[in-house]
């Protein structure tokens, strides 16, 4: 992967949190006591315009992502399994730790966006989840 696109990979990363912070009549981020404005492209409205679609959730470490506890055989969830808030959902590997990701929503996963000994980034999506009630 080149330089400009790892740049280009974390500003998508970077709007996209942004964006989900982003009250919708706000024009500023504050951060302590410093306010920053948001950058061009961030609409907070857009938070609101896709509250049923899929909601991602984000490696919250960097490790190494795996499915399954290594003294169980089954993954901890796969691919169309209704979650509640909460739920484990796989684990990611820091040296001797295991940190668990957690469900933070009630829904369906609709997506499993990593492959189990990947290495993944702090913000790199693990999975997407539709939220209870929003199915077709």
């Amino acid at each position: 992967m080149t330089i400009r696109s790892k740049l280009e990979q974390l500003k998508t990363r970077f709007l996209d949190i942004v964006a989900l912070a982003k009250p919708s009549n706000s024009h500023a981020l504050e951060i302590g006591e410093s306010t920053l404005p948001f950058p061009a492209g961030v609409n907070g409205s857009s938070r609101s315009a896709n509250s049923t679609a899929s909601k991602k959730l984000v490696a919250r470490a960097s490790g190494v992502y795996l499915p399954t506890h290594p003294d169980q055989s089954m993954p901890a969830a796969q691919l169309g399994d209704i979650v509640t808030k909460g739920d484990r959902l796989g684990f990611i590997k820091m040296g001797p730790l295991l940190t668990p990701i957690v469900a933070q929503i009630d829904g369906s996963i609709t997506n499993i966006c990593c492959q189990s000994g990947q290495t993944v980034e702090y913000g790199t999506v693990l999975f997407e989840i539709e939220p209870k009630g929003t199915s077709l």
